[in-house]
């Protein structure tokens, strides 16, 4: 009887703990045997046979895991790496997932079993909005509103149709656009520090992650407070005028 091949991306943000890698080697094991372990630390690629050798390296600085694989690249393997296909999203699959079973029931429970495991290491769905929003989408967005908001005020505010951008007020309509738009960048490539859609969560990365979650948890409530309070802010100054 022929062996059954199946393949799934999984799409979400991952937080890989030392546990859940355990789990995921756990399972591994008890369908395709002893996995091998490719491990890539930007500058370099190293192949490893225990786990405890992948949970042994320091995750930081020239050391910080990137990707990796369990099991081999050809087929059985699980592979964490950030994919993109859309200039509309940042990030289409974290992780890739390729299996050669002999039959249809196990080769079911192997895919049920293994995104059960993925799930527990699942971000919020707050967490997966910035860690998948694209710079370019952003900047189409922005773009879009300051050209509407200007042309409206122009032409519409005070019905006068005849009413035309001059080429001055046109090229100050970019270079604003262009400020808003490098700004944007800056902020969004800061932002993908603080949302990475991976995260093997294990040696020095343990401590890096508690940092991020500080900061986003300042900037959220920076954010909230400065917005609720220019909203009341707001309401008074109508409510006295």
């Amino acid at each position: 009887m022929d062996s059954i091949k199946g393949t799934f991306r999984y799409n979400h943000a991952i937080c890989i703990t030392e546990e859940l890698l355990k789990e995921l080697d756990a399972l591994y094991r008890n369908y395709f045997g002893e996995p091998e372990y490719k491990v890539n630390l930007g500058l370099h690629t190293i192949t490893l046979n225990k786990l405890e050798d992948v949970l042994a390296i320091d995750n930081f600085g020239d050391e910080t895991i990137i990707a990796m694989t369990i099991g081999s690249i050809w087929e059985n393997y699980i592979t964490f790496e950030v994919s993109s296909f859309h200039l509309h999203k940042a990030v289409s699959n974290t992780v890739e997932v390729e299996y050669r079973i002999d039959n249809l029931d196990n080769a079911n429970n192997y895919r049920r079993k293994l995104e059960k495991t993925l799930e527990k290491g699942k971000r919020s769905k707050f967490y997966e909005f910035f860690s998948h929003l694209s710079i370019s989408s952003v900047w189409l967005v922005i773009a879009v509103i300051m050209l509407y908001n200007s042309i409206y005020t122009k032409y519409f505010s005070d019905m006068d149709l005849n009413q035309s951008l001059s080429l001055y007020e046109f090229i100050l309509l970019i270079i604003c656009i262009l400020g808003v738009a490098l700004i944007l960048n800056y902020i969004m490539i800061k932002g993908k520090k603080l949302f990475p859609p991976i995260v093997f969560c294990w040696g020095e990365e343990i401590k890096a992650e508690k940092r991020r979650s500080n900061i986003r948890h300042n900037v959220f409530w920076s954010v909230f407070v400065a917005t609720f309070l220019s909203f009341i802010i707001g309401i008074v100054v109508n409510f006295i005028t």
